[in-house]
């Protein structure tokens, strides 16, 4: 068996919403049906602890740490975890964390997608006004710019997997290439509508037994600094690639801890974190005079800014009224 414990203290997300996740992971996989999705044995109370079954096998990231794998092992374990991904996508879940460390493999193998724990339930189109979860690496550019998480956001983060297993990309065939390069699509329409179609798609390749290199895929990084982000003031900066202009708050600071809290589409979106420091989007539009009904539902926003410490101001948006902090 292995044992996957709750601490509540000193880790990223750490609080009653990382509990949340946690718990809504045994709800998640109780539901799937998927023989590759690892399935829990238990959730004992202390702990709270998640028993899971043991795999003798490593993980994904361990074949992709000790350099190309197989072509044809790696479409396998691709293979296995479309069909997790599959069953979750036709129950509304998207996973959201797909990445070679949250593929396990047994002894015999087998691969089996993990960790639920970042999956929305019952909703597959929400977004975190919390925070960006998921592992940046992986993470289709919808989710990086903040917006909601759909089955193709898993396909692009399989695309990214599958590319790194098999290695240096120069060596792909033309078939192969173009696979991967239309799951990891910048477009979402562009990639496969569903992981059944995708597995189609693995499937119409005839994958040889050897690596088609010798070579490491090279690590995808997201941008630096320096070739992305260009810092206008101490607090703001523009992120050329997207075309938007972010504030930078300490993430320790009292209107962090407010707006990492509050859930509302009204409030300006939370895009990372980056050396300490919370990435809040500077929300565009006009500023305008709320009407009575919108005052009352915008009050407790807006008192629960003001007792952090933040100066907002009601602005006119393409998605509707919000508040932007001054």
């Amino acid at each position: 068996m292995a044992l996957k414990v709750f601490v509540g203290g000193g880790q990223s997300g750490a609080g009653r919403d990382a509990l949340v996740r946690f718990e809504r992971e045994v709800q998640i996989v109780s539901l799937l049906d998927a023989p590759s999705v690892l399935r829990p044995r238990a959730l004992l109370p202390e702990g709270p602890t998640l028993v899971l079954p043991w795999l003798g096998g490593g993980s994904a990231q361990g074949l992709v740490e000790r350099g190309a794998v197989p072509a044809k092992r790696a479409a396998e374990i691709v293979d296995r975890v479309l069909l997790a991904l599959g069953a979750a996508h036709r129950r509304g879940v998207v996973h959201r964390d797909v990445k070679p460390s949250n593929i396990l493999l047994d002894d015999a193998g087998g691969a089996f997608l993990t960790d639920f724990g970042v999956a929305h339930l019952g909703d597959a189109g929400a977004t975190a006004t919390a925070g960006v979860l998921g592992t940046i690496r992986y993470m289709a550019p919808e989710q990086r710019a903040g917006e909601p998480a759909t089955p193709r956001s898993d396909l692009y983060a399989l695309g990214v997997v599958l590319g790194e297993m098999l290695g240096a990309r120069a060596g792909f065939p033309p078939a192969v290439a173009a696979l991967v390069d239309r799951w990891t699509a910048e477009e979402e329409s562009a990639r496969p509508a569903s992981a059944e179609e995708a597995r189609d798609e693995l499937a119409a390749i005839a994958w040889p037994d050897e690596p088609f290199s010798t070579e490491k895929a090279p690590s995808l990084r997201p941008p630096q600094a320096s070739s992305r982000f260009v810092e206008e003031s101490a607090q703001i900066w523009n992120d050329t690639l997207l075309d938007r202009r972010e504030r930078c708050i300490a993430a320790a600071s009292p209107i962090a801890a407010v707006l990492l809290r509050l859930r509302s589409p009204a409030l300006p979106r939370i895009l990372g974190q980056r050396g300490g420091m919370l990435r809040v989007e500077i929300v565009r539009g006009a500023a305008r005079a709320p009407t009575a009904e919108e005052s009352a539902r915008l009050a407790p926003l807006v008192e629960a800014l003001h007792a952090g410490g933040a100066i907002v101001r009601v602005i006119e948006t393409e998605r509707g009224l919000a508040l932007a902090l001054v």
